[in-house]
């Protein structure tokens, strides 16, 4: 074991886990591609003789989050065998090392190549559904999805973009607190935190601001039943709860996880 940082260390570490887990990856893979293509199958039966593109993109987002939550957290299973979590801990790379070349793999690579798979399946699905229009055009209808963010579903996919990672981040430090069923584990523990989170903080804006009502992004103050008051943050608070938002959580349970597995014994 070593505390210092080293570039080539970490390629070196990277490579090894890529040569001890090829056949691992692989599969992975097949299975994504087996997944969105069963998936795609079943909206290609399902839809009848109405398909839209949006579809599509809501089964890319709903399979990222299942798919990317149980990946990252399995990022530090061999923490829940005792020789293999031995073994992990005391090979000679810093723990910041073995952080980073966890994300690279079940954070970046994956997204990667999730991403690259729901494009093969899409463009398939796409292609046999257009020869359906094509060949029967007063049968079948394909809508295009507008990439417009104010009229289209796509408007909202960056936001939950970065939910995702947000999520999958939540996760891959649930796999280094929780050694065995880290998924179903770091799953209750994430819906209990989220539902606390927004109880406690609606009931505390309310208690200390009396008269007033929280109301998402803005305070109310009614002065009969039908008419109100309405309070908004300033645009720079705004940007910069926004800001925090999106790039924080992230960053955050990385941190976490990093000092977690400085203290992690077997």
């Amino acid at each position: 074991m070593t505390a210092s940082f080293s570039f080539p260390r970490l390629f070196q570490l990277i490579r090894k886990q890529w040569v001890e887990n090829t056949r691992l990856y692989i599969y992975s893979v097949l299975a994504l591609l087996g997944m969105l293509g069963l998936v795609t199958i079943l909206w290609v039966i399902s839809d009848s003789n109405s398909y839209s593109e949006d579809s599509l993109y809501i089964i890319f987002i709903f399979g990222l989050f299942i798919a990317g939550t149980v990946f990252a957290a399995t990022s530090f299973s061999m923490l829940g065998s005792k020789e293999k979590g031995t073994y992990w801990l005391s090979f000679p790379a810093s723990h910041l090392e073995k952080l980073i070349c966890m994300i690279f793999y079940n954070v970046i690579l994956f997204t990667i190549v999730y991403c690259l798979c729901f494009l093969l399946v899409r463009a398939l699905g796409v292609a046999y559904v257009s020869s359906l229009v094509d060949k029967y055009p007063g049968i079948y209808t394909f809508r295009r999805s507008s990439w417009d963010p104010q009229h289209s579903f796509l408007g909202v996919v960056p936001y939950l973009l970065y939910v995702f990672f947000a999520v999958q981040s939540f996760y891959l430090l649930g796999s280094v607190y929780f050694s065995r069923y880290a998924f179903i584990v770091t799953t209750i523990a994430g819906s209990v935190l989220i539902f606390l989170f927004f109880f406690s903080s609606v009931n505390l804006i309310e208690e200390s601001l009396d008269g007033y009502s929280f109301a998402g992004d803005h305070l109310r103050k009614y002065t009969d039943d039908m008419n109100y008051q309405r309070y908004d943050l300033s645009p720079v608070m705004r940007e910069s709860i926004l800001f925090f938002g999106k790039y924080i959580w992230a960053p955050v349970f990385w941190v976490v996880a990093w000092f977690r597995l400085k203290e992690k014994q077997i």
